[in-house]
């Protein structure tokens, strides 16, 4: 690890302070006097041994380590440590000495990694405006935190995981029944072939009218609540007069189920069709003059 030999160096070779070794490495100055502490403890001086690599370095120093070298840096977990970061007195500078210490030999300096940070939340941001993805019903309304990585997303409510979903690369909405209320779960057992099967044995206007729902939404499943509003209707009132309302309905673009309910309470659906009447006066009658009666 480059920061355990700079420090070595600063400290042995050149006699520098520890707030000058922290100025200069940006390590904090917990971690630097830990580090001297152990390099006294195993009696290191400088020059290091020739023979004594990095990966050896590194396990003297933090011996449960991954310790293995790289030309690849290794990615932090970032849904982690926006977590982390969360907790009272944490510090990216903190988190990013724990990642030192665990992947001494192909970490990111501290800069990079509070750059590559910046850069992860920017894109999580962005990238979500697109998609939706539900939580549990009890949580509507509240503000929660979602966590995108390569292929699951987290969901956090403070501290607490709430949901995960595999990651969709389609915008569009992820949903889970388990999520939903009871009432909107048994909505989700319907299909649009179904409802509009329902709809067709009560009435073509009925018919016409549930499909119209279907086909004016993103997503059918939005209009399921209001077509089994209309086609419950049918268990109150007989199919022609229901679908005497749809017509009603789909002639004048009525798109709101309470406005067919409002027809049906009115009796409006039983009242006889308005005839279109084109009366033709009579040319010829005994009271009309033409031009010859006046001068």
């Amino acid at each position: 690890m480059r920061k355990i030999r700079d420090i070595l160096r600063l400290r042995l070779a050149g006699g520098l302070s520890i707030r000058q070794i922290n100025a200069s490495t940006k390590v904090s100055i917990g971690s630097i006097q830990k580090l001297l502490s152990q390099a006294g403890a195993l009696k290191l001086s400088w020059p290091l041994p020739d023979d004594l690599d990095d990966v050896q370095l590194a396990r003297l120093f933090y011996p449960g380590a991954d310790t293995r070298s790289s030309t690849r840096f290794q990615i932090p977990d970032w849904p982690v440590v926006h977590q982390e970061l969360k907790r009272p007195g944490m510090t990216k500078l903190l988190l990013w000495e724990e990642y030192t210490q665990q992947y001494p030999n192909r970490c990111f300096s501290y800069s990079q990694f509070c750059d590559r940070y910046r850069h992860w939340r920017g894109l999580q941001k962005r990238s979500m405006r697109q998609y939706h993805y539900s939580v549990p019903h009890q949580y509507v309304g509240e503000k929660l935190e979602l966590h995108a990585g390569d292929s699951l997303l987290t969901i956090y409510y403070g501290q607490q995981i709430v949901a995960t979903h595999v990651r969709s690369r389609r915008p569009g909405i992820t949903s889970e029944a388990g999520h939903m209320p009871t009432r909107h779960r048994k909505h989700m057992q319907w299909t649009p072939g179904r409802l509009k099967s329902w709809a067709r044995d009560i009435g073509p206007e009925v018919l016409q009218w549930v499909d119209g729902q279907l086909k004016s939404r993103t997503h059918p499943e939005q209009a399921y609540r209001v077509c089994l509003g209309l086609l419950n209707l049918s268990r109150e009132y007989p199919a022609q007069r229901l679908n005497a309302a749809c017509k009603i309905a789909n002639d004048a673009s009525l798109q709101r189920l309470k406005q067919i309910k409002s027809i049906l309470k009115s009796n409006r659906d039983r009242l006889p069709q308005q005839l279109e009447l084109q009366a033709e006066l009579p040319q010829q009658h005994e009271n009309i003059r033409g031009p010859r009666n006046y001068h």
